[in-house]
């Protein structure tokens, strides 16, 4: 029988497993050695995937040894040795913990193992909104101007739209955010049959990537503090075929499930909107050469241009 005892290659594992047994230690020179051991003897070892060397294209060793066993307890520690950043590309915490799940659906002999930390990331899925009622609901989707920035909130299209429908709305809407973001909360939104989605669609040269535990919304001025320091994330091409990819799969989604999507362009480029011109869900607006009105900041567009959206909209629902 071979027990193990997993974790970091520190004395605290080695306290921690001689405390309960006599414990040795598992390293890439003795373990295939102590497997055969196993067959026939009692063995209980301590070890972390730096003690069993890399993984190369015909073993990987650790991997071996977890699978010998017949239990494993894994003890991590408070603190790895290698650093405590889970999400660098070369982590003993996420490669032994990705090991020990895997173990652990073939096996069914790991005990200590939680996938907390990589299951429960709620930021990284954050909807900034709900369904309201089980009947018709009126979703909004959109950036700043969407969300009401400049506006009372019940100075919004939006909220004129709900109002002139009698439909309990949800917001999917924050200042400063891209298409992509604006798809992907519509996609995962508890959104039904006979629901109704006016999407507002911003300019296409935004991006957004997780940052400092938060996302961050990029555009043609930020882009120097996203992490590619670039502007190939916001470069012309790149950003219309991400556009595109992201409105298409909205407009498959709301046909697929009977939902009724409105997109207007408010602050798309033409190039955008000539290549939507042809989609069933897209409404192209008037041609303006600016709003009709500013809101309270003097940037954002105020009362009567939400009015003139609205009009717009309601023929259309």
């Amino acid at each position: 029988m071979l027990k193990l005892f997993v974790g970091d290659n520190t004395q605290e594992l080695a306290d921690y497993a001689n405390l309960r047994f006599n414990s040795v230690l598992i390293t890439s020179s003795n373990y295939k050695q102590l497997i055969k051991q196993s067959k026939t003897q009692d063995i209980v070892g301590h070890t972390s995937f730096s003690d069993l060397g890399k993984i190369t294209k015909t073993e990987s060793p650790f991997y071996t040894l977890l699978s010998a066993a017949d239990s494993i307890e894994y003890y991590p520690p408070e603190k790895w040795s290698d650093h405590n950043d889970t999400y660098q590309l070369h982590s003993m915490q996420r490669v032994t913990e990705y090991y020990l799940y895997h173990i652990n659906i073939l096996n069914k002999n790991v005990i200590g193992l939680t996938l907390d930390q990589w299951t429960n990331q709620p930021n990284y899925l954050k909807l900034v909104d709900t369904r309201k009622s089980h009947n018709q609901n009126l979703w909004i989707s959109g950036c700043s101007i969407s969300h009401g920035v400049g506006v009372d909130p019940d100075q919004r299209y939006g909220q004129l739209l709900a109002d002139g429908l009698q439909l309990p709305v949800s917001w999917l809407t924050l200042p400063g955010t891209s298409i992509e973001w604006a798809a992907d909360q519509i996609l995962r939104s508890d959104i039904m049959s006979g629901d109704i989605i006016v999407w507002g669609l911003t300019s296409e040269y935004r991006a957004c990537e997780w940052k400092d535990g938060r996302i961050k919304h990029i555009n043609t001025h930020s882009f120097e503090a996203s992490e590619t320091g670039s502007l190939a994330i916001v470069s012309a091409e790149n950003r219309l075929f991400k556009a595109l990819l992201a409105i298409n799969q909205v407009e498959n989604f709301c046909n697929k499930i009977g939902a009724q999507l409105i997109a207007f362009p408010i602050i798309s480029t033409e190039s955008l909107r000539l290549h939507l011109s042809n989609n069933k869900s897209y409404f192209e607006t008037n041609y303006q050469t600016g709003y009709y009105d500013y809101g309270s900041d003097g940037i954002h567009p105020g009362s009567l241009q939400h009015q003139k959206w609205y009009n717009f909209l309601r023929q259309y629902i």
